[in-house]
């Protein structure tokens, strides 16, 4: 895991990893990792489609969207917006009809999940309690970068972004750093990298 510990894995983890190595692939794909690693690229494409795009989404009897599945040593691998970002990477580059369903299907979960706040919490739930992070909300608001890239006019994102952006610059501090949660007294420097990182 993150923090260097033997971890067998689970499906969320492996979703996520996976996620994160197809985008470092996606990402070359302009120079030479598409024709180089097609099979590698393939592969990965095909396991995260392999299951349905809103797999780790819950929904209540009206099929309104509750809150996301986390299973246990993957609160600090946002698979959901991993997988989600992977997707809309793969269907901007190869523009399959599939790949589009479920980078659609992914991100209107993101965009369900945003809290009122304008971030969103680990588990993507909405109510005032939730803890929102950061983090998470950095993950969700690339997932949303990368959908914009993809040139699908189904969802309009423009408005959840604003939002995400307010709710990141609120989280800045007078010294200039950020912090992850609202109810955090101080910044850390880590964090503060990855929020003027994601701002600009």
């Amino acid at each position: 895991d993150i923090f260097g510990k033997s971890f067998a894995g689970n499906e969320q983890h492996r979703d996520a990893i996976t996620s994160l190595a197809l985008i470092n692939f996606l990402n070359f794909c302009p120079h030479r990792f598409c024709t180089a690693y097609p099979k590698t690229i393939q592969r990965a494409i095909e396991y995260l489609t392999k299951s349905k795009a809103d797999k780790y989404a819950k929904f209540d009897k009206e099929g309104r969207f509750t809150e996301l599945t986390i299973q246990e040593g993957t609160e600090f691998m946002h698979a959901h917006c991993l997988r989600a970002s992977a997707l809309c990477i793969a269907y901007t580059i190869f523009k399959e009809k599939t790949l589009k369903e479920y980078a659609v299907k992914a991100t209107q979960v993101t965009l369900d999940g945003q809290h009122e706040s304008g971030g969103w919490s680990t588990n993507f739930k909405k109510t005032k309690d939730a803890k929102v992070d950061l983090v998470v909300s950095i993950w969700a608001l690339q997932n949303l970068e990368h959908f914009a890239l993809c040139g699908i006019p189904s969802l309009q994102i423009d408005e959840y972004c604003d939002d995400g952006a307010d709710y990141i610059k609120g989280l800045q501090t007078s010294s200039g750093g950020f912090k992850r949660f609202l109810s955090d007294n101080e910044s850390q420097d880590d964090l503060t990298g990855a929020g003027v990182y994601w701002l600009q």
